[in-house]
């Protein structure tokens, strides 16, 4: 009796691969990007922690949950991604209190203009807390960065604020002083706290950006800048209770 001949034999299974992703994209269960003001913002943080040369934006697109790609197709460089990081936050602050002083000039006396300018930078440096370690970073040396930074942001701003004090000393309002001094005085100490937030915490009080707490630091920064530099101090005292 013949044999029956067998079919041919079932090749065998093979187990498939995962399918890997590329490097630098999100996993599936990361949220999406909202916006590209997302990168701005995380972007400014990263920029304020580590200094333009150890800032990785391949780091910070991991961070995001978005490819390296992304990034580079709203800012082709990190020179471009950190000029428009300070464009936004130095330029929102800038661009404010620009306008508060132009707004006010005509109405008020120069002291309250002075007064008013100085608390509300107190209140968007809480909300920029980044600004103060870039500007530190960028301005200890000589670099096409500092030329940027100084020229389209610091500068134009300087100056209107060197005229505001000029216009107080012309009215004999306070003591003439190099006008850096009250700069880094406002922006160097009044402001620190809210960049060296684990420090101020160990030293006790209120949170450092609580905003009751902001309101409080603007007022009171002010109030002893002014005071010590007023001819006569208790004349802004009387003004407001006249």
């Amino acid at each position: 009796m013949a044999n029956k001949r067998s079919g041919p034999a079932a090749a065998p299974t093979r187990k498939k691969r995962p399918v890997r992703r590329r490097a630098g994209r999100p996993p599936a269960s990361r949220p999406a990007l909202e916006s590209k003001q997302e990168i701005l913002d995380a972007a400014l943080r990263a920029f304020g922690e580590h200094g333009f040369e150890e800032m990785s934006v391949r780091k910070l697109a991991n961070e995001l949950g978005v490819s390296h790609n992304l990034i580079s197709h709203y800012y082709s460089s990190k020179d471009e991604l950190w000029r428009a990081c300070v464009d936004y936050s130095i330029g929102t602050i800038n661009r404010e209190l620009v306008e508060m002083a132009a707004r006010l000039q005509e109405k008020a006396d120069v002291l309250e203009v002075l007064r008013a300018v100085s608390e509300r930078f107190i209140h968007l440096a809480a909300r920029f807390p980044a600004n103060l370690f870039i500007v530190s970073h960028v301005g200890a040396s000589e670099s096409a960065r500092l030329d940027y930074l100084y020229t389209q942001l610091m500068e134009p701003a300087q100056r209107g604020w060197a005229a505001l004090v000029e216009r107080a000393v012309a009215e004999r309002k306070i003591r003439r002083y190099d006008p850096r001094t009250l700069f880094f005085l406002l922006t160097h100490g009044g402001a620190a706290m809210f960049t060296l937030v684990p420090l101020a915490e160990r030293m006790g009080g209120p949170p450092p950006l609580d905003p009751a707490f902001i309101d409080k630091q603007a007022r009171d920064v002010v109030d002893i800048l002014l005071r010590g530099i007023m001819l006569d101090p208790d004349a802004a005292t009387r003004r407001r209770r006249a």
